[in-house]
């Protein structure tokens, strides 16, 4: 009989599309418009420096776009040795087990370039947007917990070899000597480009920010791209 707890965790994971751009929309509404006269995070962090709040909106920006550029090949990386049927589904898929390439750093190396780029962006924002990947790791953590009773049971001791060898989603520094070796390999394919592209705008977005200190270019270029992955997932999700 399934549990009360087990339905939540099913309708987390199956729904997690939803639930990720909630909290980045009710996070990022609550920064721009009640604590629209904060300053952003880096800007506090350069004072702490004893920097000067343009050369911290400077450096920030460009930062973050390095820090989004690494994780956006992590992720194409990642749905390039799956496939955008799988990675996109709304239900949990056991088709296959992979255990090479970004799934040597992390079990869930997509999610991880995606907590990756969601703490970039929260250092855009005031301080209540510390508490964005704070949100986005706990709901990782559950949605991965369901997916994992799937494959541990479908793969039985192969899944539990790789379970017990490789962190769930934060990356150690025996998983990221493993992954040194494997970056050599970093292959993209036309399916993964273009099914894990969602953060690839915000890139140019924020070097623009960058030389004009205003965050908006980079909400301006890069959303199009953002739509463009949430319409696309929800189209193959719900096939």
């Amino acid at each position: 009989m399934t549990t009360l707890s087990e339905k939540i965790n099913k309708f987390e994971f199956e729904a997690r599309i939803f639930v990720s751009l909630s909290i980045v929309l009710v996070i990022t509404s609550i920064s721009f418009i009640v604590l629209a006269n904060k300053p952003a995070n880096f800007v506090i962090i350069g004072r702490i420096l004893g920097l000067s709040d343009d050369l911290s909106l400077r450096s920030g920006y460009l930062l973050i776009a390095i820090l989004i550029f690494i994780a956006t090949i992590l992720r194409m990386w990642s749905g390039s040795l799956l496939s955008s049927k799988r990675v996109m589904a709304f239900k949990v898929q056991t088709d296959a087990l992979i255990k090479t390439g970004p799934y040597i750093l992390s079990r869930n190396p997509i999610y991880l370039s995606d907590l990756i780029s969601i703490s970039g962006f929260s250092l855009c924002l005031s301080p209540v947007g510390l508490i964005m990947p704070v949100l986005f790791y706990t709901h990782y953590s559950q949605i991965i917990k369901y997916e994992e009773k799937s494959l541990r049971s479908n793969f039985g001791k192969y899944y539990v070899e790789y379970f017990e060898k490789i962190p769930c989603l934060l990356p150690t520094f025996r998983s990221i000597k493993y992954f040194i070796r494997e970056i050599k390999n970093v292959e993209i394919t036309k399916d993964g480009f273009r099914h894990n592209a969602l953060y690839l705008l915000f890139i140019p977005g924020l070097i623009v920010s960058s030389f004009t200190l205003e965050f908006y270019y980079t909400l301006i270029i890069g959303i199009p791209a953002l739509i463009d992955w949430a319409i696309i997932h929800t189209k193959i999700g719900l096939k």
